[in-house]
């Protein structure tokens, strides 16, 4: 049990939430400071894997947001800002250095701004938030093919979902002249993208 958040350590090292606080799991790895580290639409592993020899020197505390195992389902139809406002809110009692990718980065900022001396630092990358630079092209693209993904997971339309995954660095995307825009790796996209469908959008 962690004074701090309540959490109880279950198998593998995953600390588990209770219901009032909210029942996602963290995994921690790594001595020293912490670095909460809060994910979007991709899983936890594909977004933060590359900073595991971080380790040596920082503990790495990954929040599994709802619908990312072993975390439950989101509450009602799809992923919500506020619910993971809510759930994050608690896991800054720790004071740790905070990084949120995408649309975690929604629910991490209102998290954030309801316990500010709770925050020793907070990195945002690529945060969804269109609206801070109206008429720039550039934003509106990223904004449509980022909502048609959202909305449509690997269902959307092909060239969109093309863009979005090249956009957001994920290998092995084709050409374009097959209608499927991923030629090997269908798990692991399904893996990584599903789970962020039906997301709650800004508009």
């Amino acid at each position: 049990m962690t004074a701090a958040t309540g959490a109880t350590t279950g198998r593998c090292g995953l600390e588990v939430y209770p219901p009032a606080v909210g029942p996602i799991a963290v995994t921690r790895e790594g001595n020293g400071p912490e670095i909460l580290l809060v994910h979007g639409g991709a899983s936890p592993e594909a977004t933060w894997k590359g900073l595991a020899p971080l380790g040596a020197r920082w503990t790495l505390a990954s929040v599994h947001r709802r619908g990312y195992p072993p975390s439950p389902p989101p509450v009602g139809a799809g992923q919500d800002f506020e619910v993971d406002a809510d759930d994050i809110a608690p896991l800054l009692a720790a004071r740790p250095h905070v990084i949120a990718h995408s649309y975690g980065v929604l629910g991490t900022l209102i998290a954030a701004a309801r316990r500010p001396k709770d925050v020793r630092s907070l990195t945002l990358i690529e945060p969804p938030l269109y609206r801070l630079s109206p008429g720039d092209p550039e934003v509106e693209r990223l904004e449509r093919i980022g909502d048609a993904v959202l909305v449509n997971g690997l269902d959307a339309e092909p060239q969109a979902l093309r863009e979005f995954l090249r956009t957001a660095g994920a290998p092995g995307v084709d050409d374009g002249r097959s209608r499927r825009p991923w030629p090997t790796g269908y798990g692991a996209l399904t893996a990584v993208v599903c789970p962020a469908r039906l997301g709650r959008s800004l508009t």
